[in-house]
């Protein structure tokens, strides 16, 4: 077949779906830039917040905020923590003295 002349309803049986679903444009699409703004603008003055945060700052539903987050791939600032080290073998191969009688000898170290 010639690709010039290829009807809708023909590339619509090749394809394999309906001649309508040629013709659907998403409304969800629209809201969703929106609200996609809506969040953007809240981060830059609480960038920190995260969904939870969203919903109560805007109003909207949890899940709602998150389907945009995930969609346009927002993410919030999130502050890294230190990698926890050992303290030094110095300070653990130490003395350790236990005050007080222990089982009434108080000569006793452990």
């Amino acid at each position: 077949m010639d690709k010039a002349i290829l009807s809708k309803a023909g590339l619509a049986r090749s394809l394999g779906i309906a001649r309508s679903s040629l013709y659907y444009v998403s409304r969800q699409e629209k809201k969703d830039r929106a609200v996609k703004a809506r969040i953007e603008e809240e981060l830059r003055e609480h960038p920190a917040y995260g969904s939870r945060s969203l919903c109560l700052a805007l109003h909207f539903c949890r899940q709602k905020i998150q389907r945009v987050m995930r969609k346009f791939g927002i993410k919030h600032y999130r502050r890294v923590s230190r990698k926890w080290r050992r303290k030094s073998e110095s300070y653990r191969s130490g003395l350790r003295v236990i005050h007080g009688p222990l089982c009434g000898c108080s000569h006793f170290y452990w």
